[in-house]
């Protein structure tokens, strides 16, 4: 990953070695965390503090949940415009925020993702007179999503999430609704596509107050991606490019808006402990997303494309 600034293009695999160093002073991993997210806007959003970094891997910490990390919308993320829904489909238009953007002045991964989340569940949630799935006082929960980013993303976007699936109420527990999705820009160009798998959970469910009030998914994806992308870019040689080509995450259970702290660790070594080598094209990092305990809220993957 590099950042390319008025002066030209800065290598931040050598800024992360250098100014990691900070953290042997008094509030040194503090600085450095906001350093992060000054360089990567919206990164910054979740207020997030890396507690381990180096070649094994990395650890961040999410200690007091901001209002940006709550759901069911995020306000840094929307407002949303020009909004259509109607049964199996949603469109809706999002202007370009500051706050939206990456180290490289484009559209954050993390942004796309939760757009991608509003676009899915808004197909599955037609408010019209029709009710679907039974009508019954149901919410949807996420269960996984899937995003390839397909280039870099500026300006306004349009989102559309089209549902071909069935409208009968699950036979079985936590049968998936999947929604597919395609964001783009204002030339028309696809800069993101995935799916989104939901499921249905009825008022009688022990989890269904859970699910009201937790952190959303987008910003659990911007604490996985944020550990992963710090990561391997410790590790990424001098000279060397990186850009994520693609995001996976599984959501075990939600994560509480209050109680321990949230963390999110992502490790580069093998099963023996040992650091694994980047090579030139993809490469996968695995991230878990859990609590102080143990507890695991969410497991994520993403795809890096390397260059030397």
């Amino acid at each position: 990953m590099k950042v390319r600034g008025k002066k030209g293009t800065l290598d931040v695999g050598a800024l992360l070695r250098r100014t990691w160093m900070l953290r042997h002073f008094p509030g040194g991993k503090r600085l450095f965390s906001r350093t992060i997210g000054k360089i990567a806007p919206f990164t910054g959003t979740i207020n997030a503090t890396v507690e381990q970094l180096g070649l094994k891997g990395s650890l961040v910490r999410m200690s007091e949940i901001p209002p940006s990390a709550w759901t069911y919308e995020n306000l840094v993320v929307g407002p949303f415009q020009n909004v259509e829904v109607s049964k199996g489909f949603s469109h809706f238009d999002v202007e370009h925020k500051p706050v939206h953007d990456n180290h490289l002045h484009s559209i954050h991964a993390a942004v796309l993702a939760s757009l991608l989340l509003a676009g899915t569940r808004r197909a599955l949630e037609y408010p019209g007179d029709e009710p679907v799935f039974g009508g019954e006082k149901i919410l949807f929960a996420l269960q996984a999503f899937s995003i390839k980013y397909h280039k870099k993303a500026r300006g306004s976007l349009s989102v559309e999430s089209r549902y071909t699936g069935d409208y009968q109420l699950p036979a079985v527990p936590y049968t998936l609704k999947e929604v597919e999705c395609h964001i783009k820009d204002a030339d028309g160009d696809v800069v993101a596509s995935g799916i989104g798998s939901w499921r249905i959970v009825f008022q009688s469910d022990s989890d269904y107050i859970d699910h009201l009030l937790f952190v959303s998914y987008g910003a659990l994806m911007n604490l996985a991606e944020m550990a992963s992308g710090l990561a391997l870019n410790y590790i990424l040689p001098k000279g060397g490019r990186s850009i994520l080509i693609g995001f996976g995450m599984d959501i075990i259970r939600p994560a509480p808006t209050e109680g321990p702290a949230i963390l999110c660790s992502c490790s580069t070594s093998d099963t023996k402990g040992n650091p694994q080598p980047l090579k030139v094209g993809e490469n996968l990092f695995y991230s878990k997303v859990l609590n102080p305990s143990g507890k695991v809220f969410a497991i994520a993957d993403a795809t890096w494309q390397v260059e030397f």
